[in-house]
């Protein structure tokens, strides 16, 4: 019985921490005026409410399946297959498509060192 109470105390101490890590990751996915201006200059079409809904798609309907992964990690390359290979698991509309791509990228960009 102690051992089953040793047991479940540790499940629930390494689910915190997942959880901690994984809020903390999400939070640090904040639109800001730099993003913004990237996205307007690839996309004349994008604004601040695009991206806000393509971070909105990648940090609930993205991770429904799967954890957030973290942007900068992947290139544009991966992140356009996996976009396009995820979009119709995730019954993603065109618009959900677009504006998680504007949100990602722009993202990508503005963390990427000037080249």
């Amino acid at each position: 019985m102690k051992n089953l109470i040793y047991l479940s105390f540790g499940v629930v101490l390494a689910g915190a921490a997942a959880c901690t890590s994984y809020a903390k990751t999400i939070s640090t996915y904040e639109i800001t005026p730099k993003q913004t201006e990237i996205a307007n200059k690839r996309w004349s079409e994008s604004n601040e409410a695009k991206l806000k809904h393509g971070k909105s798609i990648f940090t609930v309907q993205c991770t429904e399946c799967h954890k957030a992964f973290v942007i900068e990690k992947f290139s544009e390359k991966k992140w356009n297959h996996e976009i396009d290979d995820m979009s119709p698991k995730a019954k993603l509309t065109a618009e959900e498509k677009q504006d998680l791509t504007y949100f990602v990228l722009s993202y990508l960009e503005m963390k990427q060192p000037a080249k």
